[in-house]
């Protein structure tokens, strides 16, 4: 069965009602059951894509830090788990929830769903790990004197302005990366939409056979 909004008064007497909640669920249950995969393919590991590639800029920036505080092998795995990690499961969990449940609503907004999916894609793959990497990078570094890194506690500016000088080298690569991951995340986030139209379009067709005895 098929998901369509109407007015109240263009619903068919044997309709059956659903709130969005459940429409989107009831539409869910059919693009993750549909037979043929290839047509539910990015829907269906769009979001697992995304994921992956926050976790990939996560272990260039951490590997860019570790190596500007000269950790070579101290804390490297406690530094890469939280940095690849959360990026990765947060964009993932954040497209799931905001995009991709989303794009199963009849009459949706692309370029709506399109430009929230690349911010969350751009904040949560590029920002984020902007961001742990020298956090983690940091205490590291303190620890095991590797580097002369001022106290966050006490001289915050000092800590700051060490963090953008090193990341000075690398900002045009950061800014590739920052509209990189919107566009991607765009470009993703329409072919999961069109997805959902081609099965949705497959369905009704099946339904008309089957109120037309064509089947």
């Amino acid at each position: 069965m098929s998901v369509a909004e109407a007015k109240l008064s263009e619903v068919p007497p044997d309709a059956i009602l659903l709130s969005k909640h459940d429409a989107i669920i009831h539409q869910l249950k059919i693009m993750k059951s549909w037979k043929n995969k290839s047509d539910t393919f990015v829907f269906r590991y769009g979001g697992t894509f995304l994921g992956c590639i926050s976790a990939g800029v996560g272990i260039f920036l951490n590997s860019h830090f570790r190596k500007k505080y000269r950790l070579f092998d101290y804390g490297r795995l406690s530094s890469y788990l939280p940095i690849v990690v959360l990026p990765a499961a947060l964009s993932l969990l954040f497209h799931t929830q905001f995009v991709t449940t989303e794009t199963t609503l009849p009459n949706i907004c692309a370029t709506c769903m399109e430009t929230r999916a690349s911010a969350i894609q751009a904040m949560t793959g590029c920002v984020l790990p902007l961001i742990l990497a020298p956090l983690s990078s940091i205490p590291v570094a303190m620890q095991y004197h590797t580097y002369d890194v001022p106290f966050i506690t006490k001289e915050p500016m000092k800590v700051f302005k060490l963090v953008q000088k090193q990341t000075k080298p690398i900002a045009n690569i950061l800014m590739a990366i920052f509209v990189g991951q919107a566009m991607i995340a765009s470009v993703v986030t329409y072919y999961e939409m069109k997805s959902v139209h081609r099965v949705r379009t497959k369905l009704a067709k099946l339904e008309y056979d089957l109120e037309h005895n064509q089947v």
